[in-house]
């Protein structure tokens, strides 16, 4: 499955059925416009494998805000199953620390 949105492109990069790995490629911008393409490719991903571990490789996504990481949390939730996010940089690993330090006390966003 690729996807690609104008400046966001998701693909599936390695299923692995037998041991329920699931990994899919994300690259370019991660903003409010893309996310809802990034919310329907993983959604799909999900439902076409029902993996038990979803990898998403973000070592290619150049911005992402927090609209953008909030789908991560948002598929995480439905899914059910482990979400691990690979390759992040500094402006991703920014976020989540910023969104968890915002998380009302006695919550945790992870």
């Amino acid at each position: 499955m690729v996807i690609r949105a104008e400046v966001l492109t998701v693909r599936t990069v390695a299923d692995q059925p037998a041991s329920g790995v699931l990994r899919v490629a994300v690259a370019g911008v991660l903003d409010e416009a893309t996310a809802p393409d990034l919310r329907a490719a993983l959604d799909d991903a999900v439902a076409a494998g029902n993996p038990a571990v979803l990898e998403v490789d973000v070592a290619g996504v150049t911005y992402c805000s927090l609209a953008g990481l909030r789908v991560f949390g948002e598929v995480q939730h439905r899914f059910g199953g482990t979400l691990q996010l690979l390759g992040m940089g500094q402006a991703i690993r920014r976020l989540l620390d910023l969104q968890q330090r915002l998380a009302p006390a006695g919550t945790s966003r992870r």
